[in-house]
């Protein structure tokens, strides 16, 4: 992939070093190169044959520390290429001494070379750039203008003012789409730093990590980046302020697609909101599956995208997308802050939150951002406090109570649920009343020893004279998506007279009309419906326990060598305990459910669109956070 594809470059100081390097890099990434030199006219010369092999360079003499030369060489590009994209001011010298023995002559040369030369040749870029309205300036720090340097004041002073320098110019020209930056390498093993004193070397050297230094390629490889469109990014802000504040855990996902899943399987896990963050344009369209995937399971997931300025959407100037209402169908709730992050703002953003909470599910939250955008803001705190809904002291009426002690076949279907303390309890409780029969699929995570385990099992060739016994007069639903497709036929033809459902967000009528919907979660209504519901006796769970163990034993006696099937057995029946295992979807999850799996495993799929994107990276997403060794 060539980054630089287009551009036009003004390297400075390119016949060595790191100047060499960077424009080595640039004719790789298919730039057009104008590279300078002063005295090295053989190495100039050999650099500019080697570069034009491959793409195109000129080498010009100038020494930009003189105005007119640098004029010249800006006028030179533009008459050759029409255009120019990127300034790196490269140049620099040194002519080290300690203050007290240092001329002025070595002061004023340093100063000149390497800070008066980037102000000649910045400012003579600007006119083109502005014309332009693009354009990416690179200043070459140090290390030293940060740190300081005994013996290096003059090199020292000119490389902080290199800094002062980028940052004002990034303010200037911010706003006309003209990026300013510098980059401040550390202990670059270079020709000039080759000449230093050994001794120097090991001190640089024993204050790395590393304990090496770094090599030319190291910064033409930053130089590459902040001259290309990636380093446009309105996320990078966003990123950076999250990284500086030690609340937050920040991961870098290369791929928007997959950084989605990753945030679902984390926010799957920690059963708490995770945040994906992302520029504009295409990239936030890219995290809709796993937008999508969250809506439908209740996972809290909080999409921000940086967004440019409304007058510039539609406006052709880079990714200026509708980015307000993206996901609008499948969040929550969704805001667009302003700059100023004013009340509104402010009560808007707590309003998302809120519903974040309530609901258990996406939100998305827009903020523009006018260039440039790294100025220093002003830190702001907002508290905020979470509301628990009041939860009805009595769900269970008392013609719920009569239908529920009126119904001999009463069929409770547990969809996909996570591991839950609270649901293995009101199993344990339902399955001690004859009447009722509980089906679970290995994606509901329960577990008791009369549980219908293997519903398709049970269910696949039943005689049908015998259906009428099997069909129950009330259906109660517990969870989401249930994955097969033969008990969802099976229930539509019974067509009970009651069909209740438990989920504090969802109410599908998958089954037929829904007549009573308990908008709870489980941890609500248990003590209610334990405390109330009395335990009667019938045959209806005895008949489905028989079947289960009738075809289990037929199952079982289901011999073949070679099978996906087989293949599915024998993982089940080696997997370690305590281990998670990540379903993808479509037959793999189907054969899931033939299998007898130990009380210890915990099983998760994406069943919440039941589509077969992203579990991959739903599965490292859960990796990451659960401390459990999972298999996908």
């Amino acid at each position: 992939m060539k980054l630089l594809e287009g551009k036009t470059a003004i390297i400075t100081g390119a016949t060595r070093g790191i100047g060499k390097s960077i424009a080595q890099e640039f004719i790789k990434h298919g730039a057009n190169v104008v590279f300078t030199y002063v005295a090295s006219k053989d190495k100039a010369d050999a650099l500019e044959a080697e570069l034009n092999q491959t793409g195109v360079a000129i080498a010009v003499q100038s020494s930009a520390e003189d105005f007119e030369a640098a004029q010249a060489l800006i006028d030179l590009t533009v008459a050759k290429f029409g255009q120019i994209d990127i300034v790196i001011n490269n140049a620099g010298i040194t002519k080290d001494n300690l203050l007290m023995r240092m001329s002025v002559d070595d002061w004023k040369q340093v100063i000149d070379v390497n800070l008066s030369a980037v102000y000649n040749l910045t400012k003579a870029a600007m006119k083109p750039m502005l014309k332009q309205r693009s354009g990416s300036i690179i200043n070459m720090s140090s290390v030293v203008g940060i740190k300081g340097n005994a013996g290096q004041a003059n090199y020292a002073a000119s490389k902080a003012g290199i800094i002062g320098f980028t940052k004002s110019v990034a303010i200037e020209l911010g706003s006309r789409n003209i990026r300013c930056n510098a980059i401040a390498p550390g202990f670059i093993e270079t020709e000039m730093t080759a000449a230093l004193d050994q001794k120097v070397v090991e001190g640089w050297a024993s204050a790395i990590p590393l304990k090496r230094g770094g090599q030319p390629l190291d910064v033409a490889n930053a130089c590459v980046f902040l001259s290309s469109d990636m380093s446009r990014s309105r996320n990078a802000p966003l990123n950076l302020a999250f990284h500086l504040d030690d609340f937050f855990t920040v991961h870098s996902i290369v791929d928007e697609r997959s950084a989605g899943f990753v945030a679902l399987g984390m926010a799957q896990q920690l059963k708490q909101p995770v945040a994906i963050c992302c520029t504009s344009g295409s990239a936030a369209v890219n995290y809709y599956p796993a937008v999508v995937e969250a809506f439908y399971q209740n996972i809290p997931l909080v999409v921000i995208t940086a967004d440019r300025p409304a007058d510039l959407v539609d406006q052709f100037e880079g990714q200026t997308i509708r980015q307000n209402g993206l996901f609008s169908n499948h969040v929550h709730n969704q805001t667009v802050l302003n700059e100023n992050l004013d009340a509104d703002s402010q009560d808007q953003l707590m309003d998302c939150l809120t519903h974040l909470y309530q609901h258990q599910g996406p939100v998305h939250i827009n903020m523009p951002f006018t260039e440039p955008l790294y100025q220093q803001a002003i830190s702001q705190t907002w508290t905020w406090e979470t509301h628990s809904t009041l939860v009805n002291n009595d769900p269970m009426d008392d013609a719920l109570k009569r239908i529920w002690q009126n119904s001999p076949k009463r069929l409770i279907l547990l969809g996909m649920h996570p591991p839950s303390p609270t649901l293995d309890a009101l199993i344990d409780y339902w399955l001690q009343d004859g009447r009722t029969v509980v089906l679970s699929e290995t994606t509901s995570n329960g577990h008791h020893p009369l549980l219908i385990h293997g519903i398709d099992q049970c269910i696949t060739n039943m005689d049908p004279l015998d259906l009428p016994l099997f069909y129950p007069d009330l259906v109660m639903t517990v969870g989401q998506n249930v994955i097969s497709k033969r008990i969802k036929s099976f229930l539509r033809a019974a067509q009970p007279h009651h069909i209740w459902h438990i989920d504090r967000h969802w109410a599908p009528e998958t089954y037929g009309l829904i007549t009573h919907h308990w908008a709870y979660a489980l941890e609500d209504i248990m003590d209610i419906w334990i405390h109330q519901m009395p335990i009667t006796h019938g045959e209806y769970q005895s008949r489905w326990v028989n079947i289960q163990t009738l075809k289990i034993k037929k199952h079982r006696s289901f011999q073949t060598e070679f099978s996906d099937w087989q293949a599915i057995y024998a993982l089940s029946q080696s997997i370690p305990a305590d281990w998670q295992i990540q379903w993808g979807n479509s037959s793999i999850v189907r054969y899931a459910q033939l299998m007898q799996w130990p009380k210890s495993i915990v099983h998760y799929a994406n069943r919440g669109v039941s589509g077969i994107d992203g579990s991959t990276s739903t599965a490292v997403g859960a990796c990451m956070v659960s401390g459990q060794n999972t298999l996908l």
